[in-house]
């Protein structure tokens, strides 16, 4: 995967545990499960409470999974307020 240095990463590239699993219609907690088992990207430490992901790391994963395989974007959920 092609993780970078979140400190260089943008606001657009950092995508929060809640929008992520909204996406994929999964549980947040489902969607960290898999991260702490490996079977999902590591998210970053904004915070006590604050997990995010690289976009492009959520989007390589998806190219080799599921419907990324087809050549479908991921289904990246528009922001919601308090996001």
């Amino acid at each position: 995967m092609m993780t970078q240095d979140v400190s260089t990463a943008t606001a657009v590239n950092l995508i929060p545990l809640k929008r992520i699993a909204r996406s994929l219609g999964l549980d947040p907690s489902t969607v960290a499960k898999m991260s702490a088992r490996g079977d999902f990207p590591k998210p970053f430490d904004l915070g006590i409470r604050k997990k995010v992901w690289l976009l492009e790391d959520v989007e390589a994963w998806w190219r080799t999974r599921l419907g990324g395989q087809g050549g479908r974007p991921f289904p990246l959920a528009p922001e919601t307020a308090g996001e």
